[in-house]
């Protein structure tokens, strides 16, 4: 189950794309937004993955995206649909054409497998997932019932291994930063979403594997409208004057209509990732969010406070079971409680309650 919050704070009036707000959601066991705990993310939080489905890509969705399936597979059962007898009375013409059907069948599995790989474009706004397949003619297309196009520009190329000294180039991964991603909907909203890579490491102490190592992705940096209205995503690596674990933070959320929504962050205090503290909309009002733990492994979202000032503030209080939250509440002899589930919220309440 997937809980909505109401919404914390809401700039300008019209409705989106006029009017921006800040809302979250919780989903027990789901990734998170960068700054929030475990299962909690965000609807600014709009970013695209790149990966394979072979499911996909043999018609588990739709007949057209296996065309390139069906294709290899009839020319395969062509290829291997008999094994002639071979012997000393065997002509050589006979011999030779055997020779190149046999010898074209792993080309032919080949060119199958690379349909197989990085063929899928997920788009994950907070929640809620889109995917899109790309088809024979090289566009990305929804399943079934879903709506609009994705169009890949660039391609990938080999990344060049630094600090060798060999005659010959050494190549150790494939290089993604040429790679970009544009969404379009059937009304002519058009969403960018532009490359990011990071990598931790050194003597900084990095506990889990959402933080260390190398890692890359694709986030929203501009959406379009036909109306006028455009949407610009700014982002970050480091805290300003921290510098610590790098993460790709989203920083603000601005409209060409002058109203901007700012993103403020912390260094968790076990180096594990970037702590949102608050959501600020430049008109004096912000929303504070806590989260006290100093470790990440009971790291829990525990209070929201509203943008209103003073003691009338409006404070939405969470409380868990699960994952060493209110063990007491837990029954003896459940399974085992992995991840934290929302077990009750608190809200509203005022700042004298």
């Amino acid at each position: 189950l997937t809980y909505s919050a109401p919404v914390d704070l809401r700039l300008g009036e019209g409705g989106f794309p006029y009017e921006l707000s800040f809302q979250r959601t919780f989903k027990p066991g789901a990734s998170a937004s960068v700054g929030l705990p475990e299962g909690w993310a965000h609807n600014l939080d709009v970013r695209a993955s790149f990966s394979g489905d072979g499911l996909a890509k043999m018609g588990m969705d739709s007949a057209q995206a296996a065309a390139e399936s069906i294709a290899a597979i009839a020319i395969l059962q062509k290829i291997y649909s008999f094994a002639p007898t071979l012997d000393m009375n065997t002509s050589a013409t006979f011999r030779l054409d055997h020779l190149k059907r046999w010898v074209l069948g792993p080309f032919v599995m080949n060119w199958w497998g690379s349909k197989l790989s990085y063929n899928v474009v997920t788009i994950n706004a907070g929640h809620d997932a889109r995917q899109f397949t790309r088809f024979a003619d090289g566009l990305f297309y929804p399943p079934r019932n879903g709506v609009g196009t994705l169009t890949q520009t660039g391609q990938r190329v080999l990344h060049e291994q630094e600090g060798t000294n060999y005659a010959e180039p050494a190549y150790d991964r494939w290089e993604y930063r040429p790679v970009s991603f544009t969404y379009t909907s059937p009304e002519k909203n058009v969403q960018t979403f532009a490359f990011y890579e990071y990598a931790n490491g050194g003597p900084l102490p990095l506990p889990t594997e959402n933080v260390s190592g190398h890692k890359h992705g694709w986030h929203l940096t501009n959406w379009t409208f036909p109306y006028g209205v455009t949407l610009t995503y700014t982002y970050g690596l480091s805290i300003a004057g921290q510098g610590l674990t790098a993460f790709d933070r989203l920083l603000t959320l601005s409209n060409n209509l002058g109203r901007t929504l700012t993103l403020s962050y912390s260094q968790s205090p076990d180096f594990d990732a970037p702590l949102l503290n608050s959501v600020t909309d430049g008109q004096g009002r912000t929303v504070s969010i806590s989260q006290p733990a100093t470790s990440y492994m009971d790291r829990v979202l525990t209070q929201v406070t509203g943008p209103e000032s003073g003691n009338g503030a409006e404070i939405a209080k969470y409380s868990y079971v699960g994952d060493g939250q209110n063990l007491p509440a837990i029954p003896a002899g459940s399974r085992p409680q992995l991840y934290p589930k929302l077990w009750r919220v608190f809200a509203p309440s005022d700042a004298t309650n």
